[in-house]
């Protein structure tokens, strides 16, 4: 870039235009520098979300929503791959009313304790 804009610079004899001419090349620069990082960043994004142990949908529930939380065994550790025991899920939330990162609300059931509703069903 440095090149192209001494290269304009020689043509270009007023400081006005050398420095009219620096900002295009810099804005257009960092305009295809931005869009490039995007389409980058999308695709990389497409690629790590295909292959997640976790999912929900919908993807953006709202209050009142029904979510449905899908467990891949099939990626991860693997260690709840192709297992026929019993898994249970032991789910809550980290509110404004929480007093740490672990005291969750709204919990199903306490640890330990398995119950219909907490357990997966296998796809």
């Amino acid at each position: 870039m440095q090149k192209l804009i001494g290269l304009i610079c020689t043509f270009t004899q007023s400081k006005k235009l050398k420095k009219y001419f620096s900002l295009i090349i810099h804005s257009i620069v960092n305009k295809m520098f931005k869009k490039i990082s995007t389409v980058a960043l999308v695709l990389f994004s497409s690629l790590i979300s295909t292959a997640q142990v976790v999912t929900w949908q919908p993807d953006f529930p709202v209050d009142n929503d029904s979510v449905t939380v899908i467990f891949n065994a099939a990626q991860g550790n693997l260690a709840l791959n192709n297992t026929t025991t019993d898994v249970y899920a032991h789910t809550g939330v980290i509110t404004n009313l929480s007093t740490s990162s672990s005291d969750w609300k709204r919990v199903k059931t306490n640890w330990a304790v398995n119950t219909p509703e907490t357990k997966l069903q296998s796809l």
